[in-house]
């Protein structure tokens, strides 16, 4: 039987080591399960063992409880979920994250399902997003674009200010 275990481990280990993006397997405490070697990296740690905190790793503004409960809907209902976040890694360096949640289930486990995280690193998009909401906002005239559907996209001040619409009147969609 141990065997078997070893070998399961390794298996799992060889699957998520396949993975390009940093990947880690969480169970419904958030406790950390197995993580690939580029998760590893990400975070600037190489030895995690089972059963450690996340929240004791990686620090994020959003409330832990909001976090538990995503991960509460993704075990209960089998629908992935995904979140944008701000991390500060174990190395103090702040990104942004997009934290994609999926339950996983494996009929082999005696176990109850786990969440399988990925962290896609989206610090640069999130930056050029800024820059450019900066850029629109400086330009002088009033200036809003809009989809084929007529739905706006992006406006800057001077257009909210000419139409007396607040920034919650004139959010995209």
């Amino acid at each position: 039987m141990l065997k078997k275990y070893s070998d399961f481990v390794f298996d799992r280990q060889t699957l998520l080591d396949a993975f390009p993006l940093p990947v880690f397997i969480s169970d419904n405490n958030q406790r950390f399960i197995s993580g690939n070697k580029e998760f590893h990296s990400f975070i600037g740690k190489n030895t995690l063992r089972e059963g450690f905190k996340l929240s004791k790793l990686i620090s994020s503004p959003l409330p832990q409880e909001t976090l538990k409960q995503l991960d509460a809907d993704v075990l209960c209902s089998g629908e992935p979920q995904a979140i944008e976040l701000s991390l500060k890694r174990a190395d103090d360096v702040v990104c942004q994250v997009l934290l994609r949640k999926t339950r996983l289930i494996d009929p082999n486990w005696d176990e109850p399902p786990r969440v399988l995280n990925t962290l896609q690193d989206i610090t640069e998009q999130h930056l050029a997003q800024y820059i450019l909401l900066d850029a629109i906002d400086a330009i002088a005239e009033a200036f809003a674009m809009y989809d084929n559907n007529g739905n706006l996209i992006i406006c800057n001040q001077n257009f909210r200010d000419m139409y007396g619409y607040s920034e919650q009147q004139a959010r995209p969609g």
